[in-house]
């Protein structure tokens, strides 16, 4: 019985021991609390600020549901509710000292004298948000796509881009489709001012000559509205190169690629010159120096004059050192922040360049008067070079109070140079055909531009203005 109460009694003085060390433990200094608005509505992300005698201070911040906390040490303080929208709330001379307060919070709205915050920035055209709101603030059928998504496509030039915008269709890879409508019935326009036809033929823009490294966003504008030039039928293709600058930057990208119909058919090459890596002709394919400067003095010579300038074309016919280059690409850019004492200067400056290579096979028949006769039956084999080459520069001055001047440079050249060996019959005529054509094509594209906008009368109005020279040359020097 002894040992019993013994026993108990010693139970006892370890509890107490324990309770006794382990009571500050369990000791919470901290205020928690819901915050909410009149309408008994939760605030979530309202911000409570805790100072206290000594200049301690305590943040925290409400949640989804308007609940907070925030742990304080032993002191008498200052607690501050702000939230968006509200007035801001005080409470004063609040002790803690080893103990827990809840404290619920009602803020009210702001005071009637407030007639509001105005917030003025610059919107970034470039954002994929910015075009987004664009497009939902627009008054006519248009779709975007911003230089942020241009960078997640693995793409070389505009017309790549371009197959992510609903409603286009591309046509040989460069030709835009609006909603089914020919490409001559479009308009394309950079930075604001009319691009010439690409084509000698037929009004049309080839969009795989413009590399997508240099654009800011493109604008597609599916319907006729006001604010666009009224000679289109199809779409209105805005390109639009960067010119805003955030911070310096530097933008370096490298590609390598390979195509496996080269390698499986083999790769056949013409004579080359030094230059056509870069799309340029070293004057490997011009006319010889005899050759007269029009075709009307030329037809009007003797049989042997003409005899004796066809000797004096360079011999490149042929294919020369077979070989596969693999596909390969570069793009670079860089952005540069000058502040001087009243003017801010921006300076974005890019340069692209792609070389690749393709082997395309083709069949084409033909039938004669009787359906059942074979008119023609070739195979071509065609061996694709195509380079391309493009740099930009562009230079802008913030004079401040909202005028702004810009000077806007580009230029690009974009080669294809095309061997083709045909192999087949004309049953017709009872022979076999084995041919060759070797064709060189180049066009340059060349863009400058000076621009400007202007606030006038207390910044009520504001003036656009703008001087563009859009040249566009192909040349197919030597067929």
């Amino acid at each position: 019985m002894h040992v019993l109460i013994l026993q108990a009694m010693k139970d006892k003085l370890i509890i107490g021991i324990l309770l006794l060390f382990t009571m500050p433990t369990f000791a919470q200094n901290n205020i928690f609390g819901v915050i909410k608005n009149q309408s008994e509505q939760t605030i979530s992300q309202a911000s409570v600020k805790a100072t206290n005698a000594t200049g301690g201070v305590f943040n925290a911040s409400s949640d989804a549901t308007g609940n907070y906390k925030l742990d304080l040490p032993n002191g008498n303080y200052i607690i501050e509710y702000d939230g968006k929208g509200y007035a801001r709330k005080m409470f004063e001379g609040i002790t803690i000292q080893d103990t827990t307060l809840e404290l619920n919070v009602v803020l009210g709205p702001l005071s009637k004298k407030m007639t509001g915050v105005t917030i003025k920035t610059t919107i970034k055209k470039e954002n994929i948000q910015s075009i987004i709101t664009l497009q939902k603030n627009s008054n006519s059928i248009m779709d975007a796509i911003s230089a942020e998504a241009i960078k997640q496509i693995p793409s070389r030039n505009t017309a790549d881009v371009m197959k992510r915008i609903s409603g286009i269709t591309l046509v040989d890879n460069k030709f835009i489709v609006v909603r089914g409508l020919s490409d001559r019935y479009n308009a394309a326009y950079l930075n604001g001012t009319p691009l010439p036809s690409t084509d000698p033929d037929k009004k049309a823009f080839a969009f795989d000559i413009f590399p997508s490294n240099v654009l800011d966003n493109i604008i597609v504008i599916k319907a006729a509205t006001a604010d666009v030039p009224a000679e289109l039928a199809g779409g209105y293709i805005s390109l639009n190169t960067k010119d805003g600058i955030k911070q310096d930057e530097i933008f370096v990208q490298l590609g390598l690629g390979i195509n496996t119909n080269s390698i499986s058919q083999g790769f056949k090459k013409s004579q080359r010159g030094s230059t056509d890596f870069l799309g340029i002709d070293d004057g490997k394919r011009a006319l010889p120096s005899s050759m007269p400067a029009d075709l009307k003095t030329y037809s009007n010579l003797p049989l042997a004059d003409k005899l004796s300038i066809s000797k004096s074309f360079t011999n490149s016919f042929g294919f020369g050192k077979n070989g596969l280059v693999p596909n390969n690409s570069l793009q670079a850019s860089f952005a540069k922040k000058i502040e001087l004492k009243k003017v801010k200067l921006g300076i974005i400056g890019a340069v692209s360049y792609s070389n690749n290579f393709r082997t395309e096979k083709a069949l084409r028949n033909d039938v004669g008067t009787n359906i059942t006769d074979t008119s023609f039956s070739y195979s071509d084999l065609a061996y694709r070079q195509n380079a391309v080459a493009g740099a930009m520069l562009n230079l802008s001055a913030d004079l401040g109070k909202k005028q702004k001047i810009s000077f806007k440079n580009f230029i690009n050249q974009n080669t294809e140079i095309a061997d083709i060996e045909r192999t087949g019959s004309q049953p017709f005529q009872d022979y076999d055909v084995k041919s060759f054509a070797h064709t060189y094509t180049s066009n340059t594209l060349l863009s400058t531009q000076l621009q400007g906008n202007h606030a006038i009368l207390d910044n009520k109005f504001s003036v656009e203005w703008g001087l563009g020279y859009n040249k566009i040359d192909r040349a197919i020097p030597d067929f």
